[in-house]
């Protein structure tokens, strides 16, 4: 996955303009990044990475595009690119 697939998923779990999110997004800049879009984005990439979601240790608890895009960066799914 690109950046721009990520913060265009990220974007769509959140309903959200896709250029509101960048590497700066987290839960306390981004309004609705709420609990419940906290568990769409969770959501949305797991519908992303398929089976492998529950291997990525760490991502549930991950309240920033920068954090979360580590981890994907780390396992192979986001490209580290931006």
């Amino acid at each position: 996955m690109s950046f721009e697939e990520f913060y265009k998923l990220i974007a769509s779990a959140l309903e959200v303009e896709e250029s509101s999110i960048d590497l700066k997004s987290d839960s306390d800049n981004t309004s609705e990044w709420d609990s419940l879009g906290h568990l769409s984005i969770l959501q949305a990439l797991n519908d992303a990475i398929g089976d492998d979601f529950q291997l990525l240790e760490g991502v549930a608890q991950c309240t920033s595009t920068k954090s979360l895009s580590s981890i994907l960066i780390a396992h192979g799914y986001l490209k580290d690119v931006d």
